[in-house]
């Protein structure tokens, strides 16, 4: 049987709190290593969400928008190599090239489109958008008094 790794990680998340930041990226990274993205994005929006102190927050975020570009730049260079390929081949007047134009037609419909380069990068500068609001929650965390950062 295999380690359960998540609950291994959350609990030394809860145990050793001068470790936070760096738990929550490898359990972050766990996931991504098991391709599992969206569960690593997850992890991600928790740890920034949970963190109690600036430097925590720092780490974790740092990490996040490594992951969020990464994504972005992975997707960009499939992209460009689909690109490429697709500029090679030679186009043919025979029916059957017809009707593999028209399926792919029909496949680049926007119910059935792989292409989320455009989530990707929105996805991305919604995360940098955010910082200043999820570093000023950091600051409430620690002193939910502090009425000058309720104001900003």
């Amino acid at each position: 049987a295999g380690l359960k790794v998540d609950a291994i990680l959350r609990g030394g998340i809860r145990k050793f709190t001068d470790e936070v930041g760096k738990l929550w990226t490898s359990l972050a990274d766990y996931y991504v290593r098991r391709t599992l993205y969206e569960k690593a994005r997850d992890v991600f929006e928790e740890g920034v969400s949970s963190v109690m102190t600036v430097q925590e927050f720092s780490v974790v975020f740092e990490a996040y928008t490594q992951f969020e570009q990464s994504m972005l730049a992975a997707k960009l260079e499939a992209a460009e190599e689909d690109g490429a390929a697709g500029s090679d081949e030679g186009e043919k007047g025979s029916k059957k090239n017809k009707v593999e134009k028209l399926e792919k037609e029909l496949a680049a419909c926007w119910l059935n489109d792989e292409d989320d380069t455009d989530l990707r990068l929105a996805r991305f500068e919604r995360l940098l958008d955010r910082r200043p609001e999820l570093l000023s929650s950091v600051l409430l965390r620690q002193n939910p008094h502090n009425v000058e950062e309720w104001h900003r």
